[in-house]
């Protein structure tokens, strides 16, 4: 019991980590986060922590994910980013 919880705190803080470390990436509103694949490779982390992070983002409203197109930067406080987005 104790083993899950360490992994599921490890989990967490790398999530957490991860997310800190791509906002302090410079980007502007609409330019398209790095892929999941070289995110995991760039970081060294796995495929759900990645994903993991990309949703907290998201939840955030930070970032838009488009099946098939990737995941996108959104402007805080303005709709004008979802128009300009690449539709799926």
């Amino acid at each position: 019991m104790q083993r899950k919880l360490h992994r599921l705190l490890y989990f967490i803080g790398m999530r957490e980590e991860l997310a800190k470390t791509l906002l302090s990436l410079p980007h502007g509103d609409n330019d398209r986060l790095p892929s999941v694949r070289t995110l995991m490779n760039t970081y060294r982390v796995s495929s759900g922590t990645v994903q993991a992070a990309l949703a907290s983002l998201s939840k955030a409203g930070k970032n838009q994910r488009i099946q098939g197109k990737g995941c996108f930067w959104v402007c805080s406080g303005s709709g004008h980013a979802q128009q300009r987005l690449p539709q799926a």
